[in-house]
């Protein structure tokens, strides 16, 4: 009977050896939402998508993955992901162009006033969290509108950030969906300049990844 239990206390002890770095190699692999350089510096470290950081709980959010340090800090009732750009708003301009008609150029009190919706959306980056608020943005449907997409040949959007070099792809006819924003406020509240401001993408339904932060320019192709 001692033998049985030695042999089952060894088995159990080889299997966990096994899983411990099997789990940290996923973890370092797993893509998340951003990849924040500052807490990589401030860290030492260096992950491929996503530094975590240790983080209190925020009413409104559910964590898929609970013990720290694998939660990311949150401002203003959002996760923070991706490194933060400084923006001179009286220079900012949001650039609409590729296969459109029209070029636009528009500065942050244009597309303030533009014809806005105010809609709730779950922000979810897979494996890490969920962010649950109302978004508050121009329709992405009607900025295409306005620019004249040639529906013809168009079939992409792509959305890219003012200076990181962070791109994403989106199918355009994804834009008829209800909630597909160019969003300038969170919780009627505009963002902070770690969570994107003054525009990114809310793309209700799509992972974390897609909801472009610091948006500087929307690539019809």
């Amino acid at each position: 009977m001692y033998i049985k239990k030695f042999k089952l206390l060894n088995l159990k002890l080889i299997v966990t050896l096994w899983l411990l770095p099997s789990v940290f190699v996923f973890l370092l692999i797993f893509p998340g939402c951003y990849r924040n350089k500052d807490a990589e510096r401030e860290s030492g470290s260096s992950v491929t998508e996503n530094s975590i950081v240790i983080a209190p709980p925020v009413v409104d959010s559910e964590p898929l993955i609970v013990d720290p340090p694998y939660t990311n800090p949150i401002v203003d009732g959002l996760h923070v992901t991706g490194t933060p750009i400084d923006v001179n708003i009286a220079l900012y301009r949001l650039k609409v162009d590729g296969m459109v008609q029209t070029e636009l150029n528009l500065s942050f009190d244009e597309i303030k006033a533009m014809p806005s919706v105010r809609f709730f959306a779950i922000l979810n980056c897979p494996g890490f969290f969920n962010d649950s608020g109302y978004w508050t943005g121009v329709e992405i449907k009607y900025l295409m509108e306005k620019a004249g997409i040639k529906k013809d040949t168009a079939k992409t959007l792509t959305f890219s950030d003012i200076k990181n070099g962070y791109s994403m792809d989106m199918d355009l006819s994804k834009i008829e969906q209800e909630g597909f924003l160019v969003a300038y406020k969170y919780n009627d509240k505009e963002f902070s300049p770690e969570n994107g401001f003054p525009l990114r993408i809310v793309a209700p339904g799509e992972a974390g990844s897609l909801w472009v932060k610091w948006l500087g320019e929307i690539k019809v192709q």
